[in-house]
């Protein structure tokens, strides 16, 4: 594992209360800052609903100093960095992630950004638009109505049953009180004393502080707010339940007062063990009876000793008509874990968990996560374990406030054959048995100079068919539900584990911890071979509907629909006999190639041993197929009445000069595509564009939704943007041509990416027919060009020649597309 000893932490307080908490954490490879205050929705005069929110995307506008473009959301697309904002119940968070180099520039933007605001009255009108546009989808959620009729049994007078999304009739921009409750949370908050800045990163802690002091110190001194104790959840008289909104999902939910110190962690710990799938665990055994296809366990609500605890289990038929069982199996398993004489055992193997997170998370959810913990040990106090216990207590049938048939039984001892969760298996891996001779195998390239001393390994493996698969989805589908298991142990262990699909190939990733990928490729080969008898139920039972809003259920099937050749088969069930007989088939045509990235060579000679069980021969990687000329459609259907556009442009096929300039297209194009159709034509609230690997290529991918703006003209809008760029891009004058070439080429070097991102660069690479060398070639490529060989590619891009492929949830209009 990474060396941890040079990992330091430590917290301060500035002179005007700033609370700041530094991390220097040698093994990351990008930096990340951010900033939380608290305050939020629920403290905002009831009078405006929404206030809080709508202040935090104001703040993202620009300022005197950093204009719109020079602002931090820019300034981060332009470091192809991560950039966002939250706004929770009595917090709003605001943070980014960015090489280490433009950390200053990014917290420089930040701060300034919360400090100087300009809320001028044009800019109001315009997001207030933006977040009408929110409201409306958020409306017509099918979450929303599940989640209002579960909030349903909660006291009125507790703010948890409030509205707070806002909208146009809340934000009352040209209200003279509005504007000065508006300014009034501004200036009351966002000042020193309310507020708490991480930045975490590979540089030292004295670099970090100084970032702090300088910056830290722009915000007005003040002391913490002490915020008014809310009400009891529950009302004085029981409210008469009301009917769910469906039968396909049991719900429970429970109000919780007065709980004890580290009930936060608590939950978390009671939410992993009934999460986790091992024999004789809840979710295991009601899997296993064909009962359930997920189940969740979280907080809806937690501030201070409150909290409001939803229990989701969607059904499958046959456990519809046996929910009252499964509800009786949720409470038998609680009473189980209460029952326990001595829980010293889960205590100590959730605080490895939770010491593995830390020194495996990325810089922004590392950041993220000192904003909820501090700088408290990870794990289960011991007054986490009374929680825990105070926890169990109160979960029982009658405390549920949701109907739940024949669960309000109280049980005096468990009914069913329960047994703790094991040792996460991963955290500690066994050693493979490799014997005394290496292993060659010219499927599996290898790469590890590029992120060697990290402690970091990345594993693609690849499976194409000689014929294309019946079923396909299906497939798959059961496959990733037969690894759910071992994934989930893997995840817990610092490795992430994921089966997708490419068009009509098959492909395995493995990332993370580099001497716990052998044990965990180890673990999921004879699932691959043979899937459990269980997990054949998901390839006969029909695919879940999506849920997800229009533009990411595009996003999920853009893959598959780009490779060469596409995958247009529908997500259907087989029969469950079939199911063995079709995978059996299917690897007996498979053949894989690999790639390997950071691993020791002790550890490649273990993955080389596990390899030589994989299904499928090995190979060669395939030949790179050729381009998709023309413009190509494909209508994902839904039930959302707004309009959602995906337009994938892909460069020209292995040319390295021509990736370098769609490279830079997308660097140049960003914020462009951003400021036209977000701010200044107010399309949609959903709007992005971005430079996406997909099958080998890059591609310039542009997306927008909209609850106003037909298909039609959401690509009309797009094309007309396009059409625009060659005189834009031609105004750059050398000096800025130069200066983002730089920037952009800098992003390449392996000093810049993480072993995940690394990963995906050289897979890509790979997919593509370039030799392992892509990045050294791509930065000089990157590096050669000049603004004619922009324009050239731009011309390229219009004419389509290699490929438009636009996805919609409404059909095209238009002849000139051809349907995919």
């Amino acid at each position: 594992m990474n060396n941890l000893s040079a990992t330091r932490f430590e917290s301060l307080r500035l002179a005007n209360g700033l609370t700041v908490i530094l991390g220097q954490v040698p093994r990351l490879k990008r930096a990340s800052a951010a900033i939380r205050v608290a305050a939020g929705s629920h403290d905002v005069d009831s009078a405006w609903p929404g206030l809080a929110h709508f202040l935090e995307h104001l703040l993202f506008l620009g300022t005197q100093a950093y204009p719109a473009d020079e602002g931090l959301m820019a300034y981060v697309q332009r470091h192809a960095g991560q950039v966002n904002a939250s706004t929770r119940e009595r917090t709003t968070d605001f943070f980014f992630e960015v090489p280490p180099a433009a950390l200053e520039g990014g917290v420089a933007r930040l701060c300034d950004m919360l400090v100087h605001p300009r809320l001028a009255h044009e800019d109001q009108r315009r997001e207030r638009e933006v977040i009408h546009a929110e409201f409306i989808a958020w409306s017509r959620d099918t979450r929303t109505h599940r989640l209002t009729w579960q909030m349903h049994p909660l006291s009125r007078r507790h703010p948890v049953t409030a509205f707070h999304a806002g909208n146009r009739y809340s934000l009352l921009v040209p209200n003279l009180r509005f504007q000065a409750a508006l300014k009034g949370f501004h200036e009351r908050f966002y000042q020193a004393g309310q507020m708490t800045l991480v930045l975490v990163g590979p540089q030292p802690l004295n670099e970090l502080r100084q970032l702090a002091d300088r910056y830290g110190a722009s915000f007005n001194a003040g002391e913490r707010i002490e915020p008014l104790s809310p009400p009891a959840l529950l009302p004085p008289e029981r409210i008469a339940p009301v009917e769910p909104p469906d039968t396909e999902t049991l719900s429970l939910l429970f109000a919780l007062e007065d709980l004890p110190a580290d009930s936060r962690e608590a939950i978390d710990c009671l939410s992993i063990w009934t999460h986790t799938e091992h024999t004789g665990g809840l979710i295991s055994t009601l899997r296993k009876k064909g009962w359930v296809k997920t189940l969740t366990l979280e907080p809806l609500y937690h501030f201070r000793q409150q909290a409001v605890l939803a229990v989701e289990i969607a059904l499958t038929e046959a456990g519809i008509k046996a929910s009252s069982q499964i509800a009786h199996a949720f409470f038998d398993w609680l009473t189980f874990l209460e029952r326990q004489p001595d829980l010293t055992e889960l205590q100590a193997e959730y605080t490895r968990l939770a010491q593995r997170t830390r020194a495996t998370s990325a810089a922004l959810p590392l950041a993220r996560s000192l904003l909820d913990d501090g700088l408290k040990a990870p794990g289960l106090s011991s007054a986490g374990v009374t929680a825990l216990r105070h926890l169990l207590g109160h979960l029982k049938p009658e405390h549920n406030l949701l109907p739940a048939p024949g669960a309000c039984e109280r049980q005096q001892a468990p009914a069913l054959n329960w047994t703790l969760p094991p040792l996460n298996p991963f955290l500690v891996p066994a050693q493979i048995e490799t014997g005394a001779d290496s292993v060659s195998l010219p499927a599996l390239q290898s790469i590890q100079e590029a992120a060697a001393g990290l402690g970091e390994g990345a594993l693609y493996i690849r499976w194409h068919f000689l014929e294309p698969a019946a079923y396909q989805p299906a497939l798959v589908r059961t496959l990733n539900h037969a690894l759910k298991a071992i994934s989930h142990q893997a995840r817990q262990a610092g490795v992430e584990a994921s089966l997708s699909t490419l068009g009509q190939q098959w492909q395995l990733r493995l990332t993370g911890l580099s001497e716990a990928i052998p044990a965990v490729l180890n673990a999921l080969i004879p699932i691959l071979h043979r899937p459990s008898h269980e997990a054949w139920q998901a390839f006969s039972q029909p695919p879940a509907e999506p849920n997800s809003m229009p533009i990411r259920q595009l996003i999920s099937r853009l893959t598959d629909l780009m490779a060469e050749p596409p995958q247009t088969q529908t997500d259907q069930a087989g029969q469950e006999m079939e199911g063995p007989t079709q995978l059996a088939g299917q690897w007996s045509v498979a053949r894989w190639d690999s790639l390997s990235i950071g691993f020791s060579k002790m550890e490649l000679n273990s993955l080389r041993h596990c390899l030589l069980d994989l299904p499928g021969v090995p190979a060669q990687r395939p030949p790179v197929p050729p381009s998709r000329s023309g413009r190509w459609w494909h209508t994902v259907p839904g039930h959302s009445s707004e309009h959602a556009v995906l337009l994938a442009c892909p460069a020209p096929p292995h040319d390295i000069r021509q990736e370098a300039a769609w490279r830079f297209l997308g660097h140049l194009v960003q914020p462009r595509f951003y400021q036209r159709m977000r701010v200044e034509l107010q399309l949609g609230y959903a709007v992005f564009s971005s430079v996406r690997q997909i099958a080998g290529r890059s591609t310039l991918v542009f997306g927008i939704q909209s609850p106003t703006v037909t298909t039609a003209d959401i690509l009309n809008y797009i094309e007309a943007f396009l059409a625009r760029l060659p005189t834009d891009i031609a105004a750059l004058t050398h000096e800025p041509f130069e200066q983002q070439q730089k920037v952009l080429a800098d992003q390449f070097l392996p000093s810049a990416l993480d072993t995940r991102q690394l990963g995906e660069e050289l897979w890509s690479a790979h997919q593509g027919g370039y030799p392992l060398t892509y990045l050294d070639d791509l930065r000089k490529a990157i590096l050669a060009l000049h603004p004619d060989d922009l324009q050239h590619a731009l011309h390229a891009l219009h004419s389509a020649y290699h490929g438009w492929t636009c996805l919609a949830n409404h059909v095209s209009t238009e002849t000139h597309w051809r349907t995919l």
